[in-house]
């Protein structure tokens, strides 16, 4: 009853710019300074597992694309960066420092069935198809032996996070978050039906600079 009221309401209403629908922060459930309380360790300490896809862009230029616009090798590098990997990267050291167990990873797989156009790659939310073993759902194509393999061993890791979160995955071989070690879980590496683990700075090399950057506007 409650979303046929809310669609009405939606339904009936003028159109108005997008921004006039979005939660409004009332520092209980929304707040206004999430970059601010992060730093504080204002935030559940709870074990996480975080992460993003290799090229998380490859979704958002669909959109692109229908309005005639190619963006550039630098305009997707940097929107990549500051959309996903370092604020991922931020989430971590944050946690870290704040003594909450956590992992960090970085999805690659670019199977046929899951591509949405030729170059699309690992893009946002791809990494979802395996973990709930949906990959055939998005073409209709078969999946490949090293597709299920992948899937397996992404599930059997997310279960264990779900059942023992602290150390669940640490019992798989998987390590802890640590910016000094190879800790970056890399999951399908060139295809590859496996879990390789690679130092965060291998991706987020630029990210203290644009950490700073988004501080100094907040």
């Amino acid at each position: 009853m409650a979303s046929s009221h809310i669609q009405a309401t939606l339904s009936a209403s003028p159109p108005a710019p997008r921004q006039s629908r979005r939660p409004t922060p009332d520092s209980e459930i929304v707040f206004s300074d999430y970059i601010g309380l992060i730093a504080n360790g204002s935030f559940a300490k709870l074990p996480v597992l975080l992460g993003n896809t290799d090229n998380e862009n490859g979704y958002y230029q669909i959109p692109a694309f229908a309005q005639g616009v190619t963006p550039t090798d630098g305009q997707v590098k940097s929107f990549l960066l500051e959309s996903f990997t370092c604020p991922v990267t931020y989430q971590a050291f944050a946690r870290r420092d704040h003594g909450v167990p956590l992992y960090v990873y970085r999805y690659f797989t670019d199977w046929d069935n899951t591509r949405l156009y030729p170059t699309s790659d690992a893009y946002h939310g791809v990494d979802l198809h395996m973990i709930f073993g949906a990959s055939a759902d998005v073409s209709g194509l078969n999946t490949t032996v090293d597709q299920r393999q992948l899937t397996k061993l992404m599930q059997k890791a997310w279960a264990a996070f779900s059942s023992d979160p602290p150390s669940g995955l640490a019992q798989l071989g998987w390590p802890q978050f640590d910016p000094n070690g190879k800790t970056l879980i890399q999951l399908g590496l060139n295809n590859s039906p496996e879990a390789n683990f690679t130092y965060p700075s291998d991706y987020d090399a630029q990210c203290a600079s644009i950490t700073m950057r988004a501080l100094s506007r907040a």
